[in-house]
């Protein structure tokens, strides 16, 4: 495929990117080193993460891998133990939350209750002559906050309303308000008004109705309140009973890896490592478990131990028999060119040879052409 195209007919984005070839492919968001050869998926730039990763660059251990990425190596065995008791416990307070119905009343009828204080308060008029239904209205109040505050103590914790507290203290405030404002508007006039104070007095009962059948319908419940606390009680009792054994062996596990596995043999034989001392993941007192770089070297003769030494020394060998074999490369060069420097000028004798020995036999015919001639 050319630049910019990939797969098997060069129709999709290249490896680690993703989108349309055509109109351009765009880098994964991927962490590369958390993520599967071609890193995302070439439509959507999904991450392809590799096991043990997750997340939506792939830059995350998954559950159950204990280390920090990007190593994300597999929790030991005690992990999952553990897990899976804590699960089931989860499960049960699942079902326990999901068999408490919601508890009758509530904020609903307090919500009411403070309608009728707020119409109370608007109602109110300075007329000295209804203070002794006011003073009923006030006392029923009282007595009414009492009820609810023994409705609201015989409900456990899990099943209060949550902003119950907070909306009694309004309520609490709003009443201190009330009085307040009765007081004074009764100590500076003695006007009449008894058709508001009437209705008033009226609400004051209807609350009061409404929050005496709330408190009906909360003592109602205390056999599912009963229910309640006795499976908690039960959730508590199972927790009790597993939670130490996990404790223990989570504490002998510890204890364990303190002392095991022991690193001082494989750092003898990997860095040549001279120390005596036990060194644990855990634990590793006494000195670094292998000495630094420059000890590592190992002098050609000296006895030396350790994979990392004696590589070292191997390199240097290697090394040295480098150089002298370039050594020894220059002087088979450079005598290869002297050889055929002396060949060269062998050959230049040969041929001065030969042409000298043509020149004596061509003498030779011509001297004895020249005796012959002188002999007849």
């Amino acid at each position: 495929c050319r630049p910019g195209f990939g797969g098997r007919k060069c129709t999709e984005c290249p490896d680690n990117m993703y989108g349309n070839p055509w109109t351009g492919c765009q880098l994964c968001r991927c962490d590369a080193v958390g993520t599967v050869p071609g890193g995302c998926d070439k439509q959507t730039g999904e991450c392809f993460c590799r096991q043990g990763v997750t997340g939506p660059r792939c830059d995350t251990c998954s559950r159950g891998h204990c280390a920090s990425f990007p190593a994300c190596e597999l929790c030991p065995s005690c992990f999952f133990t553990l897990d899976s008791q804590r699960m089931n416990i989860s499960l049960a307070l699942e079902t326990l939350f999901s068999r408490f119905p919601d508890v009758p009343g509530g904020p609903e009828n307090f919500g009411n209750l403070e309608a009728s204080v707020n119409l109370i308060k608007s109602s109110i008029s300075p007329s000295p002559s209804t203070i002794r239904q006011l003073s009923g209205a006030l006392v029923q109040l009282n007595k009414l906050r009492d009820e609810l505050g023994r409705a609201d103590s015989k409900v456990p914790a899990t099943l209060k309303t949550p902003d119950l507290e907070s909306e009694l203290d309004e309520l609490q405030a709003l009443f201190d308000r009330l009085v307040l404002m009765y007081e004074t508007k009764r100590s500076a006039s003695g006007g009449s008004s008894g058709t508001f104070n009437t209705g008033a007095f009226s609400a004051i009962k209807t609350a009061y109705k409404d929050s005496t059948d709330a408190a009906k319908k909360v003592n109602a419940t205390e056999d599912i309140v009963k229910n309640a606390s006795d499976l908690r009680e039960q959730t508590r009792n199972v927790w009790e009973r597993v939670q130490p054994g996990n404790t223990k062996d989570l504490q002998g596990l510890n204890s364990s890896m303190a002392s095991q596995p022991d690193l001082t043999p494989a750092a003898k034989q990997v860095c040549g490592s001279v120390r005596s001392d036990v060194c644990s993941p855990f634990r590793c007192e006494g000195g670094p478990l292998c000495p630094p770089e420059r000890d590592q070297r190992c002098e050609k003769g000296a006895e030396c131990v350790g994979a990392l030494p004696l590589g070292n020394r191997a390199n240097t060998d290697v090394t040295v028999v480098k150089d002298q074999l370039d050594k020894l490369g220059k002087k088979i060069t450079e005598a290869a060119a002297q050889l055929q420097k002396t060949q060269k000028t062998t050959n230049q004798v040969r041929q001065s040879a030969k042409d000298l020995s043509s020149k004596i036999k061509q003498t030779r015919n011509e001297l004895e052409k020249d005796l012959e001639e002188m002999s007849n």
